[in-house]
């Protein structure tokens, strides 16, 4: 390809830096294939009826491919069968976007010169930190690949040769970005990746092996859960949090497994040890079937598993995360019993005797528990009973912590310290895990789950559907004489099932990360986009900059006589510095006149630059001060 057409496709791609923080914040479902529809613009690029088509389909294909979650009969019905605006935010942030990408592109396309892709350059850099600031995008990378690619871009304009020394100054950003890219484990991705093993969602994987259970989920990254359905569950009398696996051990950065041990169990009652005793519990017989096909991978359930009925395997245990996992199931029959947690049993409960925990539930890093001792001490005071306690905590992180999935990475491994006592802002792996610690260091039992938080809830059918946003993890908390108890410390908006305590309502000024701040990210990088297009439009065609040449090359070379002069006989008449320096003005407009083409935008580039430079000629050399 020639080199105009390898600069366009590095505008294209340079362009889609801009877009992706943006698409990633806003949770669209794949920002990747928003992000590279400028580039794929420019390699279409061309004159003719058939590259314009496929330009038209291409652009439609990465809208469809960015917005849609599947293209599945049931995945388009449970869209559009949710009717709160947070579920439809990524289908409109997504088109917003996909609108920018093609205005934006506009902009990006005509950006031949140094002067325009310099205001480009200041223009990104601006967007990229206000979409940092304001909601949390990913702006490291991004901003490193952005500013070095521009560079490099600025060192090798269409019209004027390489500039060495230019382009490799903008090595030292790219390999700051490459860098960034493979040492910081927090960048978002495209959620969900679909692999041969697993789908990967926050701190929960939905595995397709036992073996793809994560042993290891780091709680130290931003997250981006589009509203993909993944399970249908009908028979459900509620909404419900659905769990899927337990961690126990914290490292300070990574709820950590032990070796998994797959046991076969029977299907014989209970297929797990009661979560809770003593409690009044109702029974629910509810199926669970997959809208991917293939394995369904762990078992989700609510309560305590009683029974269990699958077109797979027989269920095995996975003891390291205490997961069901059913070998070759695509739906399954649960019954289930879901215990009631009253105000009566929040009174009753009392702390575990000491000797009877065991270590692991009340291990804290010694530097975290550096940190969050006088916190979780002053929390603790005068508190009477366990769900006292817990309440305590979470009314504290509701009142204290704002909810946002767009979580900046500690890169001193902290992120927990770093959540509670500097930033205040994180998603639900950071609350529950924030919750875990401070209730550990006040001798309260406490451990990690991952699962789901109630999705879109039918009533008159009594179904439910679980979407990837839905992803969650919360605590358990071990209280006597009932057992391992839920508590979800997360500031959400979901209804909150009867097995969960009462959450203190978000303070005024504290509220969640909402979906109409998506959108309005969305209209600010579309509006800007606009901005952009209208200014660089506003600026004048050839014609109007073959006038502009035209009269200040009139003015600089005056010359009377009975008939106009030509402009080779007003040059010629001027001081020698004078014909020298306006010798390239005009060559550009005798071309435009003239010439078998209009001249190219290098030339008029350089015959605006000569005019400019015979501006500043002084009065004497250019032959309008008195005779010496």
């Amino acid at each position: 390809m020639s080199r105009a057409r390898n600069l366009l496709i590095l505008r294209g791609i340079w362009l889609g830096l801009l877009v992706w923080p943006y698409a990633v914040a806003s949770g669209v479902p794949r920002p990747l294939a928003l992000a590279a529809l400028p580039a794929l613009l420019a390699l279409l690029s061309g004159d003719g009826a058939l590259r314009f088509a496929l330009r038209i389909l291409a652009a439609l294909a990465l809208g469809a491919l960015a917005t849609l979650h599947s293209f599945s009969p049931r995945s388009v019905q449970a869209l559009f069968a949710v009717r709160d605006l947070r579920d439809l935010t990524s289908f409109v942030t997504s088109v917003l976007l996909w609108c920018t990408a093609l205005l934006g592109w506009q902009v990006f396309r005509d950006a031949t010169s140094r002067t325009r892709l310099l205001w480009l350059w200041l223009m990104g850099a601006l967007v990229l930190g206000l979409n940092h600031r304001f909601w949390g995008g990913a702006a490291d990378v991004p901003t490193l690949a952005f500013v070095g690619i521009g560079l490099f871009l600025m060192a090798t304009p269409e019209d004027e040769p390489l500039r060495p020394y230019i382009a490799l100054a903008a090595l030292v950003p790219l390999l700051g970005a490459l860098a960034g890219l493979f040492a910081q484990p927090g960048l978002p991705t495209s959620l969900p990746v679909r692999t041969t093993r697993a789908l990967n969602l926050a701190g929960l994987r939905v595995a397709v092996t036992p073996e793809a259970l994560p042993q290891r989920i780091s709680i130290n990254q931003p997250v981006s859960l589009p509203t993909t359905p993944l399970l249908s569950i009908s028979g459900v009398p509620r909404p419900a949090y659905w769990q899927e696996a337990i961690y126990t051990k914290f490292t300070g950065v990574d709820w950590v497994a032990s070796s998994p041990v797959q046991t076969p169990i029977p299907l014989e009652p209970p297929l797990l040890p009661p979560a809770a005793s003593g409690l009044q519990a109702s029974i629910w017989h509810v199926r669970v079937t997959q809208f991917v096909p293939g394995s369904i991978g762990p078992v989700i359930y609510t309560g305590t598993p009683l029974a269990l009925q699958s077109d797979g395997g027989a269920p095995y245990e996975v003891a390291a995360a205490r997961a069901l996992y059913l070998p070759g199931a695509s739906a399954y029959n649960e019954t289930l019993s879901v215990p009631s947690l009253t105000d009566a049993v929040r009174s009753t409960a009392g702390y575990v005797s000491p000797e009877d925990v065991p270590s692991a539930d009340l291990a804290v890093p010694a530097k975290l528990e550096r940190e969050l001792a006088p916190l979780a001490h002053r929390l603790a005071a005068e508190t009477q009973g366990p769900f006292a306690l817990a309440e305590r905590i979470t009314q504290y992180l509701d009142s204290h912590e704002v909810y946002s999935p767009n979580f900046s990475p500690s890169r001193t491994g902290d992120p927990v310290g770093r959540f509670l006592l500097r930033t205040h802002q994180g998603y639900c792996d950071q609350f529950s895990t924030a919750f875990i610690m401070l209730a550990r260091i006040d001798g309260l039992p406490a451990r990690w789950v991952v699962g789901f938080a109630p999705g879109p809830y039918d009533a008159q059918s009594h179904s439910e559907v679980l979407l990837a946003k839905d992803a969650h993890s919360w605590a358990e908390i071990d209280v006597a004489p009932y057992g391992w108890l839920p508590v979800d410390p997360t500031p959400s908006a979901a209804p909150t099932p009867s097995p969960a305590p009462a959450k203190a309502p978000i303070p005024e000024g504290q509220a969640p990360h909402s979906p109409q701040g998506d959108i309005l990210a969305a209209l600010l990088a579309l509006v800007l986009a606009g901005a952009g297009y209208a200014a660089f439009r506003r600026a004048p065609g050839l014609r109007g900059r073959m006038l502009r040449l035209e009269r200040g090359f009139t003015r600089l070379s005056p010359l009377q006589g009975e008939r106009p002069p030509t402009l080779r006989e007003r040059l010629a008449a001027q001081p020698e510095q004078m014909q020298e320096a306006l010798g390239p003005v005009l060559s550009a407009l005798e071309q435009y006149r003239y010439g078998p083409r209009p001249p190219a935008e290098g030339e008029v580039l350089a015959a605006e630059r000569a005019l400019h430079a015979a501006e500043r000629l002084p009065r004497r050399r250019r032959g309008e001060g008195p005779p010496a």
